[in-house]
């Protein structure tokens, strides 16, 4: 991986400046010296592990895609919904703007809050698979609609999207649905990215954002439909990371919509999403991570993850490859 960027860098200086005041590449070849491993374990005699860190955000992940090759214990899983509150109209309780739905979904207040404005919005279709273009823009409408009544009635700050899709993504419901979340203050982490962003101003002169596009699209882990930039992440909190920026409406909707799809068609079966809707000084910005197959019965979050940094066994290149 390291090889293969500095190649490519190689051939643009001017890009090559950007990508190295942004990141760092360290990597590492490994070989099992054990005289029983060439029979034992034949697809780990080699490995190579790439450290990326990004030092404007002060982000690190270790890549080394021998592991995906490890035995996980395994179990076999079925889908089934315990409790669904959302197919009953009778266990839900409104919210602090009262009932706002549309043809394809309704918001209702969550029951168990971790913001002052914590509500969820549901789809009327139970699963995901039945789900069509116009209900996925739908339910981003109404999303917005919230958001804006909130912002206007309550006057908060920040205004948070997530969706974890899937058991394993800590989703407790199955039934598809986003949780809406409204703050009177910015969260932590985005503080720090705003200053981080602003410090990078200041600076360089140039903006963190577009900057980072023209590395990455340049590497071909990046590309822009419409008013939507996508990005494959070098320093991914966890696997196979795509981070978008751009307002979640009409055309962007649709070309995540797509993308989705495709990252479904190929082993996205449970994940994490979240859209910064809008904060002090940044907004439109959104995060998607891969939480893995759902018979595994390990997690894919450790003790480097939860104390140090990320650990992934995927080469960002060849997930390129797969969606743009």
């Amino acid at each position: 991986m390291k090889e293969k960027i500095e190649n490519k860098l190689n051939q643009k200086p001017e890009i090559k400046e950007i990508f190295e005041r942004i990141f760092e590449i360290k990597e590492y070849e490994i070989k099992l010296e054990d005289p029983r491993a060439k029979e034992l374990f034949p697809n780990f005699l080699n490995q190579k592990i790439t450290i990326v860190r990004n030092k404007i955000l002060n982000a690190e992940t270790i890549f080394n895609a021998s592991r995906a090759k490890r035995h996980l214990p395994k179990k076999s899983f079925s889908l089934k919904d315990d409790y669904d509150p959302f197919c009953r109209n009778d266990l839900t309780v409104n919210d602090e703007l009262g009932s706002l739905e549309n043809e394809s979904a309704k918001i209702v207040s969550n029951i168990s809050k971790m913001t002052p404005f914590h509500s969820v919005l549901y789809f009327k279709k139970h699963e995901l698979d039945d789900l069509n273009e116009k209900d996925f823009l739908s339910a981003f409408d109404l999303a917005h609609l919230w958001f804006q009544k909130i912002e206007e009635k309550f006057k908060t700050k920040t205004s948070i999207l997530i969706w974890n899709y899937n058991y394993r993504s800590g989703a407790s419901i199955y039934h598809t649905h986003f949780q809406l979340l409204s703050f009177y203050h910015t969260p932590m982490k985005f503080e720090f990215l705003k200053n981080k962003l602003e410090e990078y101003q200041k600076n360089f002169k140039g903006d963190y954002f577009e900057d980072l596009f023209k590395v990455l699209s340049f590497l071909g882990l990046a590309k822009e439909e419409k008013g939507l930039k996508i990005f494959l992440s070098l320093t991914p909190i966890k696997e196979r990371e795509i981070d978008f920026l751009g307002e979640f409406k009409g055309e962007n909707v649709l070309s995540f919509w797509n993308y989705l799809k495709k990252l479904r068609s190929f082993g996205f079966e449970n994940f994490n999403f979240l859209y910064l809707v809008n904060s002090e000084k940044i907004k439109n910005i959104a995060f998607l991570v891969d939480r893995g197959e759902s018979h595994k019965i390990v997690s894919d979050f450790g003790s480097l993850e939860v104390f140090m940094n990320s650990v992934v066994s995927y080469d960002p290149f060849e997930l390129a490859e797969k969606i743009f």
